[in-house]
């Protein structure tokens, strides 16, 4: 069976990040992905084990589960204070909430603003969206805050 991957795929580029990630040795220490070298706390494995053996083992849903909505709300106050839990959405990482974000709003075509330096997976979310990457510089002499003038 022949396998064929959508066009689109084929103007996603492996980032310099993942090729230094295969060069690596087996015994490097890896310092570049978000990956916890530790257990989770007690708390939290007991909280898991309560939950599946109470039957909660299963989908949730789409938005993710009320009380955490209302609790994430409630945190961003602190920053916002109109975010209601109906303006919250639980994924399972920034990556699939930025994944996300990506389909919903970006057309074929659309331009999309990538900050540079940025997160490495901004470009080709746009791409795999449709959309059309244009980098703006960040620099440290303004504070890595976008120039309006270059936005232009």
């Amino acid at each position: 069976m022949l396998v064929r991957f959508a066009r689109r795929i084929g103007s996603v580029q492996t980032s310099g990040i993942r090729r230094m990630f295969a060069a690596a040795s087996t015994d490097a220490i890896n310092l570049g992905l978000g990956e916890p070298d530790f257990e989770p706390p007690v708390l939290a494995r007991e909280a898991l084990k309560v939950a599946v053996d109470v039957g909660h083992n299963g989908y949730g849903p789409t938005g993710g589960i009320e009380p955490l909505r209302q609790a994430i709300a409630e945190y961003s106050w602190r920053y916002c204070t109109d975010v209601a839990a109906d303006n919250v959405i639980v994924t399972p990482s920034a990556t699939s909430g930025l994944m996300s974000v990506m389909q919903a709003m970006v057309d074929d075509g659309d331009r999309v603003l990538i900050p540079d330096p940025g997160f490495v997976l901004y470009e080709p979310h746009t791409r795999l969206a449709g959309g059309v990457p244009v980098p703006y510089p960040l620099r440290e002499e303004n504070a890595f805050l976008p120039d309006a003038d270059e936005l232009i």
